[in-house]
């Protein structure tokens, strides 16, 4: 998993998007065992533009944008580094085929 980086109380925009979806044995996908990267960006306008962009490589059909400020992994230990704590009052934003313009679908071949 990609570590966002930034300082501690910073404002970032999670982008997530699924790059595995393997099925059971039946078949069907097991969503409880796909796989997602994640991409962090300062600011919504930069998260937009980056979900429409890497949209082709999502796996689900669905983009997702979450707001979240940068906390320390353990305060007492700075050296280890930064998560970002979602906020769960925030709106997500996801973005999803029909949210992308004719130019950017036909770039696809869509």
């Amino acid at each position: 998993m990609k570590e966002p980086k930034g300082n501690t109380g910073d404002l970032l925009y999670e982008v997530e998007w699924c790059t595995d979806m393997p099925q059971d044995e039946n078949g069907d996908v097991d969503f409880y065992e796909c796989t997602y990267d994640q991409e962090y960006l300062k600011t919504q306008e930069e998260a937009i533009a980056f979900a429409k962009k890497i949209f082709p490589k999502d796996l689900v059909g669905e983009v997702k944008i979450r707001p979240g400020y940068l906390e320390l992994k353990d305060p007492d230990f700075p050296v280890l580094g930064h998560y970002l704590e979602i906020d769960e009052d925030a709106e997500i934003e996801c973005i999803y085929e029909s949210d992308l313009s004719a130019d950017e679908t036909q770039k696809e071949g869509r």
